[in-house]
Order: C-alpha cells, then structure tokens, then sequence
C-alpha cells in the first residue's frame, strides 16, 4: 500500500470519527448562545468521502481570499478589500518563531495549513465572540469547493492541539475527540 491507499485510510477514519463524534456531541448544536451571534455550522468533510456528511450544505459565513499564511492556525485574507488576520478557532499549532524560537512542528503545520489553503476562497464561519484581544477575527475556516473543515484536519492529523478558550466552543467535543485518535495512532505532534 502506497502513500495514496494510507490518506484515503486516515481520510476515512476521520470522516467517522467525525460522524461518531458529531452524533456523540448534540450538544454542541443546542449550546446557549446568549448573544444570538454564533450560526448554526454543520460539519463537513473532503470531497468524496463516502459519508451522507460530506453532502452536508456549507455553512453560512463570509468568503476571503487567502493572501498569507503565517502560522499552522493563523492566515491573512482579503475581506472587503481589508487585510484581516485570521485566528482558527479550537486548534492550537506549534509556534514557528517568537521569542522561545520555532517548535518542533511548527513549520509542518505551517507547510499543512499551506497546502490546505494558500491562494485560495475560503469561508469564514464565526461563533459568540469574533475578535481575540489582539484583534484577530476568530474563525472556523473551510474550503468552500472541497467542503474541507480545516481547523478539524488539522487536529485530526495531528498538526494541532486542541485549544478551547470559552465562548467559542461549538466544537470543543469534536475537536477533542479527533485529537484523542490523533494521539492514539501517533500522528505528527504526537509520535513517540
């Protein structure tokens, strides 16, 4: 079995994880929104993936053009005409410079998020809180032509940890669940 045969393997484990944690987490769907701001944002998956859940409409959000990527979870696109940094929310990527220098990982997760979503339409779907206090917007980001729901890949292959920063939490549950299976069978940050 080749590289093809063991991503069209991992494409499928993750496309049931997603669909055993999305029925496990309901919750997530009935989540108090106080603010009224958080959409209802299905989960999707790749193209292809033999799931009823890839044929899931996108979400409601807004489409950006991606102009940079600086980080494994952090882009530049162009919204209306302005330059907007955008932080994806749960995940959390290895640092690829600062202070403490680059992270083991950091610049694979960068390379992954590239390969995802350089040059690209992607759409933008917010929850309860849209800025962090650096003046990021705070964002699920997706591929609207593959369907592709980017912060779970991530975390799925095992480029990003799970980072939960109350109220933005719809997808705390799943995101966890990926990160458990990406620890399991070792993947990326999580090899021994």
């Amino acid at each position: 079995p080749g590289r093809g045969s063991a991503h069209q393997a991992l494409s499928m484990r993750l496309t049931l994880i997603v669909v055993l944690a999305f029925g496990a987490c309901a919750d997530l769907e009935l989540l108090p929104d106080p603010e009224g701001a958080a959409p209802d944002v299905p989960m999707t998956t790749a193209a292809g993936d033999p799931t009823p859940l890839a044929e899931l409409p996108l979400p409601d959000g807004v489409d950006a053009q991606v102009t940079s990527i600086v980080d494994g979870d952090t882009i530049h696109v162009d919204l209306d005409g302005r330059d907007e940094r955008i932080r994806y929310i749960g995940v959390d990527t290895p640092e690829t410079g600062g202070a403490r220098g680059p992270q083991p990982y950091g610049a694979e997760a960068r390379e992954r998020n590239r390969a995802l979503v350089e040059g690209q339409t992607v759409r933008l779907v917010f929850d309860v809180q849209d800025r962090d206090r650096y003046g990021r917007l705070l964002a699920y980001v997706y591929t609207p032509e593959e369907g592709t729901f980017v912060n779970a890949v991530l975390v799925s292959e095992g480029f990003a940890r799970v980072m939960t920063v109350p109220p933005n939490v719809r997808f705390a549950s799943v995101f966890r669940s990926l990160e458990t299976e990406a620890r399991e069978e070792e993947r990326n940050l999580w090899q021994r």
